[in-house]
Order: C-alpha cells, then sequence, then structure tokens
C-alpha cells in the first residue's frame, strides 16, 4: 500500500484513485484503450498542460448540442458497444459512454494534461471526469444526473427514484485504470 496515498485519503474528503485496480470492466475498458489508441489519437505534447475550465464548460455543452442521446442497439445494432472517438464523432449519436467518449477526445486535444482526465462509470452509466483537484474530480455528464459541469463531491451518493444509490466505481483513460475510493 502507499502510505502517501493512504494519508492523503484520511485527510482529504472526496474520492481517491486506486491506479491500477481491477474491475469487472477490465476487458471492455483494455478493448477500448486499445482501439482508442489505433484512431490515432493526437499526441498533445504542442499544447499547454493546462486544465480551463470555460474551455471544459464549453465543450461539455457542445457535446450536449452536438451528439444526442441514442441507445447503442439503435446505433450500433448491439446491446452494449463503447465506441472510440472517431466512430461517435463520424455516428454524431450515442448514448452516455459516447459522448463522454467525446468529451474526453475534445479535453484531450484541447491540451487537457492526459493524467488529469478521464472516463467514469457509475452503476451502468458513464462520465467524463477532470481531476483538477486529485480527490474531488469535475464531472461532464450527458444530462443523465446533471446538466453542468460540477464536483463529484456535489453530485454523489445521487439516490434515483426507485432508490438505488449511484456513486463513482471505477475509472480509466488511454493507459490507466483505477478504482475510487470514498474518502470518509
Amino acid at each position: 500500500m502507499d502510505i502517501i496515498a493512504w494519508l492523503k485519503g484520511w485527510f482529504l474528503k472526496g474520492y481517491t484513485r486506486n491506479m491500477g485496480a481491477k474491475t469487472p470492466y477490465d476487458y471492455t475498458i483494455r478493448d477500448w484503450q486499445r482501439r482508442e489508441l489505433a484512431t490515432g489519437v493526437p499526441k498533445n505534447d504542442l499544447y499547454p498542460k493546462n486544465i480551463d475550465m470555460t474551455v471544459a464548460d464549453n465543450f461539455h455543452k457542445c457535446i450536449m448540442q452536438l451528439i444526442p442521446w441514442k441507445s447503442d442497439q439503435e446505433v450500433y445494432g448491439r446491446a452494449e458497444f463503447w465506441a472510440t472517438s472517431d466512430e461517435v464523432l463520424k455516428r454524431r449519436e450515442d448514448d452516455c459512454d459516447g459522448q463522454a467518449v467525446a468529451r474526453f477526445r475534445f479535453l484531450l486535444e484541447a491540451g487537457f494534461p492526459p493524467d488529469k482526465i478521464g472516463l467514469m462509470i457509475i452503476d451502468g452509466h458513464m462520465q467524463c471526469c477532470i481531476h483538477e483537484v486529485e480527490h474531488d474530480p469535475w464531472i461532464l455528464d450527458n444530462g443523465y444526473l446533471n446538466d453542468n459541469i460540477v464536483l463529484a463531491t456535489q453530485m454523489f451518493p445521487v439516490t434515483k427514484r426507485d432508490g438505488t444509490v449511484l456513486r463513482p466505481l471505477y475509472g480509466f483513460n488511454l493507459h490507466d485504470v483505477w478504482r475510487y475510493e470514498k474518502n470518509t
């Protein structure tokens, strides 16, 4: 166990990323990472590596307008499919994971640090996230839970009408996978 990470989690409220964690989505995540990297995702070495939440908000609103929600069954002819950003942008429609992937790609191309942006899995739902502050990521949802960019501690836990409590479970980017652990 990394003692520094444990201490940060002990003193900071929010969510800690347990890097390299095993998840039930490992095969699907690794498959998506491989296919996304094969699309020639641009290396953003030419861009400043900073986080500008105004830029993030503009991209977030753009995706809300450009890529309407449509089920994977309707778009790809299968119950579940994690499309690459190229596939989503070509079809201009997808479900929550496609919308999250498009946000992720736009942020990456805008020069956001690749290790600070990712995709977050929440019990059958996916969102894009920005880890500006490690223990409390910004959440870019597709309107299922929230229309605006909010901090994870402001959004979670969420209780759905049926009583199901939602919270961040797993996250990943082009190279890493992690499990979110709630700090007490």
